[in-house]
Order: structure tokens, then sequence, then C-alpha cells
């Protein structure tokens, strides 16, 4: 996958490529958004870029502090184009960041068929794919979470559900973030990420809708 070095060696920083990804050309750019955490630094970015064999060029096109977006030039002969190949297989890609250090996506498809073709493919070229969550689009559960899953991602959401069922947003608190990371199978630190940014995307999604109401 392109970048799977920069992500396998960077815990805390965030990737989120521009989609469709244009990967079919000899030398395919894409501008991809680059979040820092407050652990992280942007030398180590840099050097983890330099040391991806899958990266020709990284250049930063904007920088706001924590964030950055840059334009990356992938060299195509060093990676396999799973994107290109879900596209030819009739998946959509909605969705691509990096879930700590893996890639995680939401996908499109007709039927499962499409997946297990997918997944086929993934085993041959020695991928894991995991799938952790399959919707119907008619159905009560994706209705009931069209508007979280609109704008937050599906780790986001699982995270603060988990959360909340556990007793992390009570008062006083009943669950540690460590305690929520195991029920997930994931490190606490991760879990927080994902509660902070979620938490944040809502808060901005709802001061967006409500704000004009709000200052009457």
């Amino acid at each position: 996958m392109p970048l799977n070095h920069t992500i396998s060696s960077l815990e805390d920083v965030v990737l989120r490529p521009d989609l469709p990804l244009h990967t079919e050309s000899e030398r395919p750019t894409v501008f991809t958004t680059v979040e820092l955490e407050p652990s992280g630094d942007w030398e180590s970015v840099e050097r983890a870029f330099s040391e991806d064999e899958t990266v020709g060029d990284a250049h930063v096109m904007t920088d706001s502090g924590r964030k950055r977006i840059y334009r990356i030039d992938f060299d195509r002969s060093a990676m396999t184009d799973f994107p290109t190949k879900a596209a030819n297989m009739g998946i959509h890609l909605l969705e691509l960041w990096n879930d700590g250090t893996v890639w995680a996506a939401r996908l499109r498809a007709v039927d499962q068929s499409y997946l297990s073709e997918f997944g086929s493919y993934c085993n041959e070229v020695g991928a894991e794919l995991s799938i952790r969550r399959l919707y119907l689009p008619d159905s009560a559960e994706a209705m009931n979470t069209a508007l979280p899953t609109a704008i937050l991602t599906e780790a986001q959401w699982e995270a603060m559900v988990e959360a909340f069922d556990a007793g992390y947003f009570d008062e006083p608190r009943t669950a540690s973030l460590s305690e929520v990371g195991e029920r997930l199978g994931i490190s606490a630190s991760a879990v927080g990420r994902r509660i902070r940014r979620g938490t944040a995307t809502m808060i901005e999604y709802l001061m967006s809708e409500h704000r004009g109401s709000l200052r009457r």
C-alpha cells in the first residue's frame, strides 16, 4: 500500500489521502492531509517519508501548525495498487485513513461477493483484510447511524459508543481509557485520539448547524 512504511512507523499522526486516489499513472500524485498529535513532530514525519520506498517526493503545500497538506509523488513500481484494484472489482472507496499503524477504510460494494473477491486478492499478495462491520443501506441500523457516520469515521464512532457504554463519560467516570481500549483491542492512547477527534468534529458540526439559533 502507498505510505505503508510511514504509517507503520508513526503512531502519533493521522494521514488522510484525497479521494479518489489516482494511482494508475507511472508517477501518481496524491494530496494528503497529515495531522500531528501533541506528541508528534514534523521531523519524524519527514524522515518517514524519506525512508518510505513508495514515496518519490513529498512537498508541503500548506502548513497550519499541527496540520499540513503534502503533495506526494508516489513511486508506483514500489507499491501494490490496492485502490485501483478495488475500483476495478466494483468497490467504491469512500474514506481512507491510518488507524494507528494500519490502513482503515470505508468501502461501498454492490453485494458481499465483491468484498469476498477483494479479500481473495489481498490474500494472494500477502495483505491482511479485516472487515469490522457490514451495513445494508436500508437497514434500521444504517438509518440510525446515518448522521454520526456521515461526519465521523467508523473508528471514532465505535470508540465513542464503546466509551459511553463502558461509563467513560459518566460523572464520576467509571471506566478508564485503558479499559475502553481493552474492549476494542487497541491502546489507551489510540482510544483517546479517536474520542477527542470525534468529540471535536461533532461539536463543530452542531455549532455550524445551530450557530444562528444560538445567537438569537
